[in-house]
Parts: structure tokens; sequence; C-alpha cells
């Protein structure tokens, strides 16, 4: 029993070191000094957590209020949607979809050649498509470039591919930056989901989505 305890205690320790080294990425003498602190100060730490975490609560539930019924919160309706891989990118973007899709695809290729090389044995299919398009002429015979061309095209078809859920979200941010918080259930049906906006339509700037929700809202 005692061995496999003390086997268990290191493999927990070795892991919160990993874990203090990789994912915080801290140095060895940060850690010791860390160990110190908690060391000398503990029940301070204890109560400086416990302040900080009702902050955080409190923070949380006044951003957060109870939604009345037959209502959902805007950010419930954001998280219902399918967006892709990269579709949650679009609120950093203004200007005409089309053109925030091609810069986020643009943004989101592989530059090293380890991870182009893993991408490319499940998605070769992607090349023939980038080939199509006409995307790979000028790189035919450099493999690395092409592949960065079938991963743009392939993150762009998956993005338009979301489209309308992607012009949703894009609505509903702008929604939520004029201060709302809820739409009623049967509003949010009549405007996001019946025919009063194309959110199909790839001509429209992603800022008109949400202007034109707003006014079919008032």
């Amino acid at each position: 029993e005692k061995p496999s305890q003390a086997i268990r205690a290191y493999e927990s320790c070795r892991k919160t070191l990993d874990w203090l080294k990789n994912d915080m990425q801290l140095m060895t003498s940060e850690i010791s000094d860390i160990a110190e602190t908690l060391d000398n100060e503990l029940d301070e730490v204890k109560e400086e957590v416990e302040r900080v975490q009702a902050e955080r609560k409190a923070k949380h539930e006044f951003e957060h209020p109870p939604v009345p019924e037959g209502f959902t919160s805007i950010e419930d309706l954001q998280a219902s949607l399918n967006l892709g891989e990269y579709g949650d990118r679009i609120t950093d973007y203004t200007g005409n979809i089309g053109d925030a899709f091609s810069e986020i695809a643009d943004g989101a290729v592989d530059l090293y050649t380890h991870d182009l090389l893993k991408w490319l044995p499940d998605n070769y299919e992607w090349l023939e498509e980038a080939d199509f398009q006409g995307l790979l002429e000028g790189c035919k015979g450099d493999l690395i470039k092409m592949t960065q061309m079938a991963q743009y095209e392939c993150f762009t078809q998956d993005m338009y591919s979301h489209q309308e859920d992607i012009a949703k979200y894009a609505a509903l941010e702008g929604l939520a930056a004029e201060g709302v918080y809820a739409l009623a259930d049967e509003v949010y049906d009549d405007v996001f989901d019946g025919i009063t906006i194309d959110f199909n339509d790839n001509n429209m700037d992603i800022e008109d989505f949400a202007t034109e929700a707003q006014t079919a809202i008032q």
C-alpha cells in the first residue's frame, strides 16, 4: 500500500510540475519562489484566492442576469450556432464577409513544414480542389506551397459552408455591443430563422447583418 501511495504521489507531483513548466511556462526559479511563498504565507494566499473568486462570481452574475421565460441570452444563442473551425473569428473583422473569410483562411494556414505535412495525408482532395480553382498556378512542384493553397481553399470553403450561422453570430455580436442581452424566442425565430435577412448573402458587409437585425427587432 505505501509503495503504491508513494508512486501516486510522485506521479501527481510530476504532473503538477509539468503543468507549471509547460502550460504555465514558468522557470524552475519561479516555481521555487511560488513554493516558498505558499510555505510562508499559505493562509494569506488562500484568502486572496477566495477574494478573487468571489469578485469573479459577482462580476459573472452581474453580467449574466437571469433570463426571463421565453427569452434566450445572446451568449446562449451564439453558442447554439455551428461556426465550423474558424467562424468565431468573424467578430475581429469588418467589411465584406467574403473578404473576411479570405483573410481568416489566409491567417489560419500553417507556416511550418511539419504541420503542413501532418495535415496533408487526410486532406489530399483539397489539393485537387485548389488546383481546380487555379490556386496552384505558379507553385506546382513545391509541395509546401501547394499544401498551403490547399489549406487556404479548405478553410475558405468551410466558412462558406457555415456562412448562415457565422453571419448570425456576427449579427448577435453586434446586438450585444448595443446592449442587447437576450432576445424573445419568437423574435429570434422571426428575424434570424425567417426570411427577414439573407444571412447567406456573401456580398454583405459584416456590420450590416447586425444593422439589419437591429432594425428588424425594433
